[in-house]
């Protein structure tokens, strides 16, 4: 069960590279950031959210690769050699 397993989170891990590279390729547009220091005003630096979303793709898709081969092994399914 364990190929299984490995097989299909890793289809799902190669699913999401595509993605993620899609997202950095779609949020390539150059930005002006402009920072200022005001007393003792607490300085913000954010990252942007589809960031996140983006480097988090491939994981995603490994864990749902994953969470697909143990309900395909509850039900009876395995890898063999036969």
């Amino acid at each position: 069960m364990r190929p299984l397993y490995v097989l299909l989170a890793g289809f799902g891990f190669m699913l999401g590279l595509p993605v993620a590279i899609a997202a950095f390729a779609w949020d390539a547009t150059p930005r002006r950031m402009s920072y200022a220091y005001i007393g003792d005003a607490p300085v913000e630096t954010s990252i942007d959210a589809q960031m996140y979303a983006s480097m988090s793709a491939p994981f995603v898709g490994a864990f749902l690769g994953f969470l697909v081969a143990a309900i395909l092994a509850r039900f009876g399914w395995k890898l063999s050699r036969r």
